[in-house]
Protein backbone atom coordinates (compact mmCIF):
# COMPACT_ATOMS: atom_id res chain seq x y z
CA UNK A 1 0.00 0.00 0.00
CA UNK A 2 1.70 3.48 -1.31
CA UNK A 3 1.04 6.44 0.60
CA UNK A 4 -0.53 8.45 -2.40
CA UNK A 5 -2.94 5.81 -2.74
CA UNK A 6 -4.44 6.06 0.92
CA UNK A 7 -5.78 9.53 0.16
CA UNK A 8 -5.99 10.34 3.86
CA UNK A 9 -4.15 13.53 5.33
CA UNK A 10 -1.38 11.92 7.94
CA UNK A 11 -2.10 15.51 10.08
CA UNK A 12 -5.06 13.71 11.19
CA UNK A 13 -3.00 11.56 13.35
CA UNK A 14 -4.39 7.87 12.54
CA UNK A 15 -1.50 6.64 12.50
CA UNK A 16 0.44 5.45 15.57
CA UNK A 17 3.62 2.85 16.72
CA UNK A 18 3.06 2.08 20.39
CA UNK A 19 5.46 0.28 22.66
CA UNK A 20 5.46 -0.67 26.64
CA UNK A 21 8.74 -1.77 28.77
CA UNK A 22 9.28 -1.50 32.93
CA UNK A 23 12.06 0.58 34.09
CA UNK A 24 14.43 -2.30 34.54
CA UNK A 25 15.20 -2.24 30.65
CA UNK A 26 15.50 1.77 30.62
CA UNK A 27 19.17 1.13 29.89
CA UNK A 28 18.41 0.40 26.25
CA UNK A 29 14.58 0.80 25.70
CA UNK A 30 14.95 4.90 26.53
CA UNK A 31 17.92 4.90 23.97
CA UNK A 32 16.24 2.75 21.20
CA UNK A 33 13.03 4.78 21.93
CA UNK A 34 15.07 7.75 20.51
CA UNK A 35 15.39 6.06 16.92
CA UNK A 36 11.53 5.25 17.05
CA UNK A 37 10.45 8.85 17.88
CA UNK A 38 12.94 10.20 15.07
CA UNK A 39 11.45 7.39 12.33
CA UNK A 40 7.90 8.77 13.33
CA UNK A 41 8.73 12.23 13.53
CA UNK A 42 10.18 11.45 9.97
CA UNK A 43 6.78 10.45 8.66
CA UNK A 44 4.34 11.71 10.71
CA UNK A 45 3.43 9.00 12.73
CA UNK A 46 1.97 9.24 16.52
CA UNK A 47 4.88 7.21 18.88
CA UNK A 48 3.62 6.38 21.91
CA UNK A 49 4.84 4.79 24.97
CA UNK A 50 2.17 2.60 26.73
CA UNK A 51 2.60 2.65 30.54
CA UNK A 52 -0.71 0.95 32.06
CA UNK A 53 0.10 -2.29 33.78
CA UNK A 54 -2.80 -4.50 32.61
CA UNK A 55 -0.78 -7.92 33.84
CA UNK A 56 -1.46 -8.62 37.30
CA UNK A 57 -2.06 -12.54 36.72
CA UNK A 58 0.04 -13.08 33.90
CA UNK A 59 3.38 -12.17 32.26
CA UNK A 60 3.95 -8.59 31.59
CA UNK A 61 4.64 -9.17 27.68
CA UNK A 62 1.05 -9.74 27.23
CA UNK A 63 0.79 -5.77 27.53
CA UNK A 64 0.84 -5.49 24.38
CA UNK A 65 -2.40 -6.31 23.30
CA UNK A 66 -3.58 -4.30 25.97
CA UNK A 67 -1.93 -1.48 24.28
CA UNK A 68 -3.25 -2.05 21.01
CA UNK A 69 -6.63 -2.01 22.21
CA UNK A 70 -6.04 0.71 23.86
CA UNK A 71 -4.67 2.93 20.44
CA UNK A 72 -8.16 1.98 18.94
CA UNK A 73 -9.86 3.61 21.47
CA UNK A 74 -7.87 6.82 21.26
CA UNK A 75 -8.82 6.45 17.94
CA UNK A 76 -5.99 5.68 15.67
CA UNK A 77 -7.03 3.56 12.50
CA UNK A 78 -3.70 2.48 11.86
CA UNK A 79 -1.38 0.64 14.83
CA UNK A 80 1.82 -0.53 15.02
CA UNK A 81 3.09 -2.34 17.62
CA UNK A 82 7.06 -2.29 18.32
CA UNK A 83 8.96 -4.20 20.81
CA UNK A 84 11.45 -1.67 22.93
CA UNK A 85 14.52 -3.64 21.46
CA UNK A 86 13.46 -3.33 17.79
CA UNK A 87 14.17 -0.86 14.93
CA UNK A 88 12.15 0.02 11.83
CA UNK A 89 14.30 -0.90 8.70
CA UNK A 90 14.45 0.82 6.08
CA UNK A 91 14.36 4.34 7.93
CA UNK A 92 13.04 5.65 4.66
CA UNK A 93 9.50 4.00 4.10
CA UNK A 94 6.54 4.40 6.58
CA UNK A 95 5.05 1.04 7.90
CA UNK A 96 2.33 1.16 5.85
CA UNK A 97 3.57 0.75 2.89
CA UNK A 98 4.36 -2.84 3.50
CA UNK A 99 0.80 -3.32 4.18
CA UNK A 100 -1.67 -4.81 1.36
CA UNK A 101 -4.75 -2.82 0.75
CA UNK A 102 -6.74 -5.79 1.85
CA UNK A 103 -5.21 -6.64 5.10
CA UNK A 104 -5.89 -5.75 8.43
CA UNK A 105 -4.01 -7.72 10.49
CA UNK A 106 -0.17 -8.30 9.45
CA UNK A 107 2.42 -9.96 11.60
CA UNK A 108 5.92 -11.37 11.60
CA UNK A 109 6.69 -14.63 11.69
CA UNK A 110 9.95 -16.16 14.14
CA UNK A 111 13.09 -17.58 12.31
CA UNK A 112 12.90 -20.43 14.41
CA UNK A 113 9.23 -21.48 13.85
CA UNK A 114 9.56 -20.42 10.12
CA UNK A 115 9.83 -23.72 8.97
CA UNK A 116 6.90 -25.01 10.82
CA UNK A 117 3.49 -26.39 9.55
CA UNK A 118 2.04 -23.82 11.97
CA UNK A 119 2.13 -19.97 11.91
CA UNK A 120 4.94 -19.42 14.03
CA UNK A 121 4.56 -15.89 14.51
CA UNK A 122 6.54 -13.26 16.67
CA UNK A 123 4.64 -10.84 18.46
CA UNK A 124 7.89 -8.45 18.66
CA UNK A 125 6.28 -5.97 15.51
CA UNK A 126 2.94 -5.96 14.53
CA UNK A 127 0.09 -3.88 12.28
CA UNK A 128 -3.37 -3.91 13.00
CA UNK A 129 -5.83 -1.96 11.49
CA UNK A 130 -9.07 -0.37 13.50
CA UNK A 131 -11.35 -2.99 12.72
CA UNK A 132 -13.78 -5.90 13.57
CA UNK A 133 -11.46 -8.38 12.96
CA UNK A 134 -8.70 -6.93 14.64
CA UNK A 135 -10.38 -6.44 17.85
CA UNK A 136 -11.76 -9.66 17.50
CA UNK A 137 -8.37 -11.44 17.27
CA UNK A 138 -6.75 -9.55 19.79
CA UNK A 139 -9.76 -10.01 22.51
CA UNK A 140 -9.37 -13.85 21.57
CA UNK A 141 -5.47 -13.72 22.21
CA UNK A 142 -6.08 -12.15 25.30
CA UNK A 143 -8.75 -14.64 26.91
CA UNK A 144 -6.43 -17.37 26.15
CA UNK A 145 -6.22 -18.92 29.82
CA UNK A 146 -3.57 -21.39 29.07
CA UNK A 147 -1.08 -19.27 28.20
CA UNK A 148 -1.10 -16.53 30.64
CA UNK A 149 2.31 -17.67 32.07
CA UNK A 150 3.25 -20.44 29.46
CA UNK A 151 5.87 -19.79 27.00
CA UNK A 152 5.53 -17.63 24.59
CA UNK A 153 2.54 -16.07 26.44
CA UNK A 154 1.26 -13.53 24.04
CA UNK A 155 2.98 -15.09 21.04
CA UNK A 156 1.86 -18.84 21.86
CA UNK A 157 -1.96 -17.65 22.07
CA UNK A 158 -1.50 -15.35 19.04
CA UNK A 159 -0.33 -18.63 16.89
CA UNK A 160 -3.31 -20.36 18.08
CA UNK A 161 -5.82 -17.53 16.93
CA UNK A 162 -3.97 -17.32 13.39
CA UNK A 163 -4.58 -20.36 12.69
CA UNK A 164 -8.64 -19.59 12.03
CA UNK A 165 -7.37 -17.12 9.57
CA UNK A 166 -5.00 -19.07 7.16
CA UNK A 167 -6.73 -18.72 3.93
CA UNK A 168 -7.89 -15.04 4.98
CA UNK A 169 -6.42 -12.21 2.90
CA UNK A 170 -7.29 -9.58 5.71
CA UNK A 171 -4.50 -11.28 7.68
CA UNK A 172 -0.82 -11.34 6.19
CA UNK A 173 2.91 -12.38 7.18
CA UNK A 174 5.83 -9.40 6.46
CA UNK A 175 8.10 -11.72 4.32
CA UNK A 176 10.54 -13.21 7.39
CA UNK A 177 13.42 -14.24 5.51
CA UNK A 178 14.18 -13.65 8.88
CA UNK A 179 12.87 -11.65 11.36
CA UNK A 180 14.62 -11.52 14.25
CA UNK A 181 18.00 -13.05 12.94
CA UNK A 182 20.01 -10.63 11.85
CA UNK A 183 22.51 -13.16 10.06
CA UNK A 184 20.23 -13.91 7.47
CA UNK A 185 18.95 -11.21 6.25
CA UNK A 186 19.53 -9.81 2.70
CA UNK A 187 18.73 -7.00 0.06
CA UNK A 188 15.88 -9.01 -1.84
CA UNK A 189 14.03 -10.17 1.54
CA UNK A 190 14.41 -7.58 4.44
CA UNK A 191 12.02 -7.15 7.10
CA UNK A 192 11.32 -3.87 8.22
CA UNK A 193 12.97 -4.34 11.53
CA UNK A 194 16.08 -5.49 13.40
CA UNK A 195 15.92 -6.66 16.90
CA UNK A 196 18.51 -6.29 18.83
CA UNK A 197 18.06 -9.08 21.07
CA UNK A 198 19.84 -11.74 18.85
CA UNK A 199 23.09 -10.76 19.67
CA UNK A 200 25.22 -13.81 19.98
CA UNK A 201 28.21 -14.80 22.39
CA UNK A 202 31.16 -13.65 20.24
CA UNK A 203 32.78 -10.62 19.25
CA UNK A 204 33.08 -11.57 15.57
CA UNK A 205 29.75 -12.33 15.17
CA UNK A 206 28.30 -8.52 17.47
CA UNK A 207 30.48 -6.91 14.81
CA UNK A 208 29.26 -8.84 11.39
CA UNK A 209 25.68 -7.62 13.22
CA UNK A 210 26.16 -4.23 13.06
CA UNK A 211 28.35 -4.43 9.39
CA UNK A 212 25.29 -6.21 8.13
CA UNK A 213 23.01 -3.71 9.58
CA UNK A 214 24.53 -0.48 8.16
CA UNK A 215 25.71 -1.96 5.18
CA UNK A 216 22.67 -2.70 3.77
CA UNK A 217 20.23 0.13 6.07
CA UNK A 218 22.66 2.50 4.12
CA UNK A 219 21.10 2.17 1.18
CA UNK A 220 18.36 4.17 1.57
CA UNK A 221 18.27 7.60 0.93
CA UNK A 222 17.89 8.64 4.60
CA UNK A 223 19.67 6.32 7.09
CA UNK A 224 20.39 5.73 10.10
CA UNK A 225 23.99 4.77 8.64
CA UNK A 226 24.03 8.20 7.08
CA UNK A 227 23.43 9.94 10.31
CA UNK A 228 26.39 9.93 12.92
CA UNK A 229 24.50 10.14 16.16
CA UNK A 230 21.41 7.68 15.00
CA UNK A 231 24.55 5.44 14.06
CA UNK A 232 25.89 6.00 17.48
CA UNK A 233 22.11 4.91 19.38
CA UNK A 234 22.30 1.90 17.38
CA UNK A 235 26.07 0.78 17.95
CA UNK A 236 26.14 1.55 21.41
CA UNK A 237 22.79 0.17 22.66
CA UNK A 238 23.57 -3.23 20.51
CA UNK A 239 27.23 -3.32 22.33
CA UNK A 240 25.66 -2.34 25.80
CA UNK A 241 23.17 -5.45 25.34
CA UNK A 242 25.82 -7.40 23.98
CA UNK A 243 27.94 -6.33 27.03
CA UNK A 244 25.16 -6.82 29.33
CA UNK A 245 24.00 -10.34 28.24
CA UNK A 246 26.98 -11.98 27.95
CA UNK A 247 29.31 -10.33 30.47
CA UNK A 248 32.31 -9.21 27.99
CA UNK A 249 33.31 -5.96 27.31
CA UNK A 250 33.08 -4.90 23.72
CA UNK A 251 35.42 -1.99 22.36
CA UNK A 252 34.63 0.82 20.29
Amino acid sequence: MKLQDLNLNLTMNKYCVVTFFTKNLNWYALELSKLRQAYCDRHGIDYIIYDVNHCHNRSLQWNKIQAILSMFQRGYTHVYWQDADSVFMPWSDHFIEYVEDSCEVKITLDYIKIFSKDVGCNTGDMYFKNTDIAVDILNTVWAWVVYYNKPYYDQSSLDQVLLLYKNDNRVSYYKPFIYNQMLYYDVDHMSTVFHAVNVNNTVSELNRVLELFFGYEKNFIKSYASDPSLKNIITNTVKLYFATKHGKVVSS
